[in-house]
């Protein structure tokens, strides 16, 4: 594909992106994200505790956290661990906390495939009532249950790395670059894959395989060079310092609402590419609709 094609795939993504409201739709994510991102914390931990111990889990945790939304961000979430570790009421009442935390948790991938929706034009839902809705929150607990997987996975990773690492720099002559390299890689690789993962089976609608991975590689990049500048605006900044005790979590709500336009974004260039690529328009047509654009 030529650069030029490129250039005016992403300009039509941007109008779409804008046409779509889409600093309403991460406001709303954000919101979502914080009254469940918890849970799935405590719970990413407690998964990892089982490979390695509790303390270990938390620093890799942590750790990456910290690269992801600065200082402040770190702190958020190690608020989040300390008041999950606070003695419970016993085993009936901790279970029906995890499952009232696993619903409630499932409310931000409800709020995401809605956004997806209104991305990628999918026609309302004609079913409704009480089932239907039962439905669409065991979906969601679905997705729950599998990006945790997936983070848990990237966590045990990124701690299997950094053992190689240090392990390379007493024993073996491998450079600590090329192991950075390689973690880097893995990474990208991962969110790649978690991104492609929800690009297609959120939506209620088809998303052709070809179309996610491309829109998923190119969110992917855009998510990798955009949370350096976010951790590195969170640390430089202190945006959340204003606010006194509630900075940390200040912090967290701006992550997750640039992280959020950074993944809207990338799903409005899935859909263009789609479209595109299907030859029912040119990357530049002036209307969100393309069905009865001519073909480029």
């Amino acid at each position: 594909m030529e650069p030029r094609v490129w250039l005016q795939l992403v300009q039509r993504s941007f109008v779409d992106w804008n046409e779509d409201d889409a600093p309403r739709l991460g406001a709303a994510l954000a919101f979502y994200t914080i009254l469940s991102v918890s849970p799935l914390v405590i719970l990413l931990v407690a998964a990892a505790a089982i490979v390695f111990s509790k303390s270990s889990a938390e620093v890799h945790l942590l750790s990456q956290v910290q690269g992801m939304a600065g200082t402040e961000g770190r702190e958020a979430v190690r608020s989040m661990l300390a008041s999950g570790q606070k003695e419970s009421a016993g085993i009936f009442a901790t279970l029906i906390g995890l499952i009232t935390l696993l619903f409630g948790a499932s409310g931000v991938f409800a709020e995401l495939r809605s956004a997806l929706n209104t991305i990628w034009e999918a026609p309302p839902k004609t079913s409704s009532g009480v089932w239907s809705l039962i439905k669409g929150r065991i979906f969601s607990l679905g997705m729950v249950l599998s990006v945790g997987f997936l983070l848990f996975v990237s966590l045990i990773a990124s701690a299997g790395f950094d053992a190689v690492a240090k392990f390379s720099g007493d024993v073996l002559p491998i450079s600590p670059l090329i192991m950075e390299g390689l973690n880097f890689v893995f990474s990208f690789v991962g969110i790649a894959v978690l991104f492609g993962f929800i690009l297609k089976y959120l939506p209620d609608t088809h998303v052709d395989w070809k179309d996610v991975r491309v829109g998923a590689t190119f969110t992917a990049l855009l998510f990798t060079l955009g949370k350096s500048l976010l951790a590195l605006y969170l640390g430089k900044a202190s945006p959340g310092s204003a606010y006194g005790a509630a900075g940390s979590l200040v912090a967290m709500v701006i992550w997750v609402y640039y992280s959020a336009q950074i993944f809207f974004f990338g799903a409005e260039f899935t859909h263009v590419y789609s479209i595109w690529a299907a030859g029912k328009s040119p990357p530049l047509a002036t209307s969100k609709s393309f069905a009865g654009a001519a073909g480029p």
